[in-house]
């Protein structure tokens, strides 16, 4: 025998419990009260507790079924059931007032509540906790139907995509965060998705930021999180963020129109991004931390490059943190065309149409609330030309309401949606359309104040078109932001102005948004103004406000994009003087981001502007023809041709001071680099007399350190280098500072003063660290790595490697990519591992080129030979023993020879000739190492030999005439 009840009991929360839960209706065997015996009384009023109870927990089942897939119409009449059976069930009564409130009745959920709590009175502390938190949270819900009128049609047909994002909010509550996008052609419900979500999600213990792309946003760097910051700092715990990357996110964000030079830290670009981007992970961190956050992108496929570098980052950081990223794109892979190839941890899916109930389900609830009875033709006729996409549903159903008409082909079709939406507008009035015109013009930047400013309109007036254009669903509004309901109708509305007229909506729309651009938290407002002014045909306001968008962006470390903004400011430019003055921004722009080529071809144009308008400039030495020979050599260029135009500016009697003693520091350095012995005594007599003039003592001391190092005399190398660093602290310049100990550091290890150099040149990394110098910190720390190694304390060596390869990636020199890798090479041979000496070495190869230095390519195939001997014992060639000779004679005068030589000896000992490598070091040290330093270990070993010193025998060596060089001083310098 069976019941109908049956079902009921056998339901479990995995089976058919929402399917038997609509079957089911009332309770067991309502109104039935037998009199006639009392004990099957008793056993009804049992069978009616039992069953009840399950129907109870069926009910409630289905209740949280369809919470998950966002179905809130079914929960609020499921709850009423459960409620009609059980009035204090604590699961329908929070469901049925969260329904309440979703549905517009927030003054009747929190009703319902209260009544509920009066029930339970107040002892009941725990079980009143879930119902209190649910009251606080409706009554601060201030949005809930704000952004979406009841005059909207249902939201249906996304029960799935509801049920993945209330998922991934439950995960996310639970410290699993992640982030998803939800892509499709426009119209098809992204937006309305993601409204409906926060809705239902802010009733958890949430916080919720929303931003909007739109179509210029692709030209502004870091558009998103410009817009997204000031939101997250109003939030609590924002104040949980370091003072330091409050220091970087105000720098994100706000900008000072007085401020038209870089600062000194916009050299380091690459730091500077980076700790603008760590500052926005550390401001969400500080957020979610507080409460579960969930960040709301829309329209991303508009978002700049910048802006998906940081969210391709973000999305697997988010793994770990209380935070949920909800994207809508009109395309599945938006970040493919800003250069992001793979994002594995990001959730996509696709909004795919409507299905024919769903379609169906919408028209009705549309015609109800527009006409009141469902036409049943026009429904069908809707349903069957509309595609499934919500928003032409809408648009056809307006569209066949306007139209009357009769039966399936009493309605005209248009012929496209665009067509739709125009047609719709054209019954706008004047004063409606303008007013929606204006809202498309300003874009997100749409506000009530700014609206009124534009249109300068009678306040009556303006309150008729809001109320048209809210009445007829044009509009959305949340808070005092006003705008347009989609893109679409945007696009129409403004495809109805007349170009005049467009371009005095932006006119107006600028003059607007100037006003925010000297506030706090101006940057936003100050790439708009400037579109705004480029729209409006203004073209000297819109260069000014581009330049100090490119200065914006120089500032928080996008020197490229800077480039690419200026060079669009150029072909604004009116007068020669304005056009040298961008170019001069674009040039410091382009320097910073190390776009060397680019670069170049600048400098001409420059140049050239200058000789055309004074024919005697061409040969005038000025800071762009210093720049010119930087950039040449920074591309790789023939350095032995820049060296020699260097030397021009040095001879030069037409050129300034300073001018000279620039060059002749490049020089200087460039003369070491290529052992040019002789050109470089030249430079120095040519340029010494100026060393000394006042404000010139900076570079004459850095000239002096380094010339008399390499060529000249040792006791004015030490006295010029701690002139030099006391000059330094006393002008308090960081910079300065840095340079002066690490230029110091160098010449104190060639003078022999050990302790001084490893002093020096850890404070000069502590300042460079401290003041995020980057480049500084990397060179100083590979020099420190080499001072360590050449003592053989390789575990000290380690340590500054590990430094320098922090900062590596900031580097933009070749050379001194090429050092860092070399000293890695040179460390990984020391320790035995050959085969990432190897790679090192071949990196290091392709990073230098062709055009590697003498001193360089001498170090280099050293160490290779002495590689290539260590693993394999394969001897070098003849070539390679005779290359590296002529390569010993040209760089011998130059410090750090000693691991050349050692390598040269090698060589030759590999190919039988022990005997004149012996030689060649006696040589060597006798005569040509002017290190006070001691030898290397490895040197010594090869001196301490019975191979060496039996060949020395046989000569009357000139090196043990010197006891400063006998093998036995190197052992007592040493020790």
């Amino acid at each position: 025998m069976t019941a109908d009840h049956f079902p009921i009991l056998d339901a479990t929360e995995g089976g058919r419990v929402v399917e038997i839960a609509e079957e089911t209706s009332g309770t067991f065997l309502p109104g039935y009260a037998p009199t006639f015996s009392a004990p099957f009384a008793e056993w009804i009023d049992r069978q009616r507790d039992i069953v009840d109870s399950a129907i109870r927990r069926v009910l409630v089942g289905a209740v949280a079924a369809k919470k998950s897939r966002g179905e809130w119409s079914a929960v609020e009449a499921i709850a009423g059931r459960i409620l009609a059976i059980d009035p204090l069930n604590e699961e329908a009564t929070l469901a049925s007032a969260q329904a309440m409130a979703l549905h517009g009745g927030k003054v009747q959920a929190l009703a319902m509540l209260d009544r509920y709590l009066k029930e339970i009175g107040p002892d009941a502390r725990e079980i009143r906790l879930p119902a209190s938190v649910l009251r606080r949270r409706i009554a601060d819900a201030q949005h809930i139907d704000r952004s979406h009128p009841v005059t909207d049609p249902p939201f249906t047909g996304r029960a799935e995509e509801v049920s993945e994002l209330l998922h991934a909010l439950e995960l996310a509550l639970g410290g699993q965060g992640s982030a998803c996008v939800f892509w499709g052609e426009p119209g098809m419900g992204k937006t309305r998705l993601a409204h409906e979500f926060t809705r239902v999600a802010q009733f958890e213990r949430v916080q919720i930021v929303r931003i909007g792309a739109q179509s210029n946003d692709e030209r502004r760097p870091l558009s998103a999180f410009v817009d997204v910051v000031p939101k997250l700092l109003n939030l609590p715990g924002a104040i949980g963020c370091s003072p330091d990357s409050m220091q970087y996110l105000r720098r994100l964000i706000e900008h000072n129109t007085k401020d038209t030079m870089p600062t000194p830290d916009t050299r380091e670009a690459a730091f500077l991004y980076a700790s603008i981007r760590r500052s926005v992970f550390d401001l969400i961190d500080a957020v979610a931390s507080e409460k579960c956050l969930i960040l709301i992108f829309e329209d991303v496929h508009w978002l700049d490059a910048a802006s998906w570098e940081i969210i391709s980052e973000a999305i697997p950081w988010l793994a770990t943190r209380r935070a949920l990223l909800v994207m809508t794109s009109r395309v599945p892979d938006a970040e493919r065309k800003k250069g992001i190839t793979e994002l594995p941890s990001l959730h996509r899916r696709h909004l795919r149409p409507l299905g024919d109930t769903a379609s169906r389900k919408l028209l009705d609830g549309l015609l109800q609330l527009r006409g009141g009875a469902v036409r049943e033709d026009l429904a069908e006729w809707c349903a069957a030309t509309g595609g499934g996409n919500p928003y032409y549903l809408s648009e056809l159903a307006l569209h066949g309401l306007r139209e009357g008409g009769s039966g399936s082909h009493g309605y005209r079709l248009p012929a496209s949606l665009a067509t739709l939406i125009s047609e719709r507008i054209s019954l706008l009035r004047p004063i409606s359309l303008r007013v929606l015109q204006a809202c498309a013009v300003l874009g997100k930047n749409s506000m009530l104040e700014r609206l009124e400013t534009v249109l300068q309109q009678r306040r009556i007036d303006l309150l008729d078109a809001f109320e048209e254009l809210e009445n007829h669903g044009l509009i959305i509004s949340d808070g005092a932001r006003v705008q347009s309901k989609h893109d679409l109708l945007s696009q129409a509305a403004l495809a109805r102005l007349t170009g005049l007229s467009l371009r005095l909506l932006h006119h107006h729309a600028a003059l607007v948004l100037e006003d925010d651009v000297d506030r706090p938290q101006s940057v936003a407002a100050l790439w708009e103004c400037a579109e705004h002014w480029l729209q409006a045909g203004e073209v000297g306001r819109a260069l000014r406000f581009l330049r100090s968008c490119a200065h914006q962006a120089v500032e928080i470390g996008l020197p490229t994009e800077a480039a690419e903004l200026l060079e669009k400011a150029v072909e604004l430019t009116g007068t020669t003087k304005e056009r040298i003055e961008v170019l001069g921004e674009l040039v410091s722009a382009l320097r910073i981001g190390g776009q060397w080529h680019r670069l170049l071809a600048v400098l001409d144009d420059v140049l050239q502007l200058h000789f055309s308008e004074n024919s005697q400039c061409q040969n005038i030495h000025d800071d762009n023809e210093l720049l010119v020979l930087e950039a040449s050599y920074r591309t790789s260029q023939d350095p032995m041709q820049i060296f020699i135009r260097l030397k021009a500016c040095v001879a030069s009697s037409s050129a300034s001071s300073e001018h000279r003693v620039r060059a002749a520091l490049w020089a200087t350095m460039l003369g070491d680099n290529l052992a040019l012995a002789a050109d470089t005594h030249e430079v120095y007599d040519q340029i010494g007399p100026y060393l000394e003039m006042a404000g010139l003592e900076a570079l004459g001391h850095q000239v002096k350190i380094i010339y008399h190092t390499v060529f000249g005399d040792y006791d004015v190398a030490e006295c010029s280098a701690r002139a030099s660093v006391l000059l330094a602290r006393q002008s308090k310049n960081p910079e300065m500072v840095v340079r002066s100990l690490f230029h110091s550091s160098v010449a104190f290890r060639m003078l022999g003063f050990s302790s001084d150099a490893i002093i020096h040149g850890t404070e000069a990394y502590e300042i460079a660290e401290k003041q995020h110098l980057g480049t500084a910190a990397c060179s100083v720390a590979n020099t420190m790595a080499w001072t360590y190694l050449l003592r053989d304390e390789l575990v000290r060596a380690n340590e500054w490697v590990d430094r320098a390869n922090h900062w590596l990636p900031l580097l933009q020199d070749p050379s001194a990519i090429y050092n860092v890798l070399a000293t890695r090479a040179h460390l990984a041979f020391s320790r035995g591992d050959y085969a990432d000496a190897s790679w090192l070495q071949e990196k290091a190869r392709q990073v230098m080129g062709k055009r590697m230095p003498a001193r360089s390519e001498a170090h280099f195939l050293s160490l290779g030979i002495q590689l290539k001997l260590a693993s394999t014992g394969e001897a070098p060639s003849s070539i390679e023993v005779q290359q590296l000779l002529n390569l010993h004679y040209q760089t011998r005068i130059l410090p750090d020879h000693d691991t050349i030589i050692v390598g040269l000896y090698a060589s030759l000992d590999a190919v039988g000739q022990p005997e004149k490598g012996s030689m060649l070091i006696a040589d060597y040290v006798s005569r040509y190492r002017r290190e006070r330093s001691p030898l290397t270990s490895a040197l010594k070993r090869i001196m301490k030999s019975n191979v060496f010193n039996s060949a020395i025998s046989l000569e009357d060596a000139q090196w043990r005439k010197n006891p400063a060089t006998t093998l036995k001083s190197a052992d007592e310098t040493n020790s």
